[in-house]
Parts: C-alpha cells; structure tokens; sequence
C-alpha cells in the first residue's frame, strides 16, 4: 500500500513489502507450483484453462438464471483472471529456483 509523507504526488512513496510478505508469497506461490505439477494438477489446471481463457461467450449456467450479458463477461473475467492468477505464481516460482 503506497505511504504518503505530505500531500500531493511528490508525497507519494512505494511502499517496500516486509520480508514476511515477500516469505509468503513465494511458500505460496512455491506451493502452487507443487499443486499443479503433478499429473493430477496438470490435468486439473488444463480443465480450468479450457472452462475460462479458452472458453468463448456467455457462460452456460448463468443463461439459466437470467444474468445480464455483461455481467455474466465480468464473471467470466473474474474466473480467467483467477487462472492467470495461478499461472504467474508458477512461472514466478520457477524463475526462483
């Protein structure tokens, strides 16, 4: 979270994460690596890839219930931009090594 030490842009300074932080972050992300690098994660991932980045359209099950076109795009969004999510903390954690 940026820091502000008076008012303005020049204020503004980066806020540094505490070494906990940046520990956390790479368990998980080393974590997630692990996850979805066996046969059944692998598998399990290229599932998730398929139902959201390379899905097209509006989403199946939400037609059903009468979601708003828009509104079933942002949801879908939010699925892909969990497995991108994912993908990123794996090639991160591989880049660690």
């Amino acid at each position: 979270m940026p820091v502000f030490s008076e008012n303005g842009w020049s204020g503004l300074e980066a806020a540094r994460p505490d070494k906990t932080d940046v520990d956390e972050r790479r368990d998980l992300d080393r974590d997630i690596l692990g996850a979805f690098t066996t046969p059944r994660g692998r598998r399990v991932l290229q599932w998730l890839r398929d139902v959201t980045i390379e899905a097209s359209g509006p989403h199946p099950t939400l037609t059903g219930i009468g979601l708003e076109f828009r509104d079933q795009l942002v949801y879908r969004e939010g699925q892909r931009d969990l497995v991108r999510d994912i993908e990123k903390r794996m090639e991160r954690a591989k880049e660690e090594r």
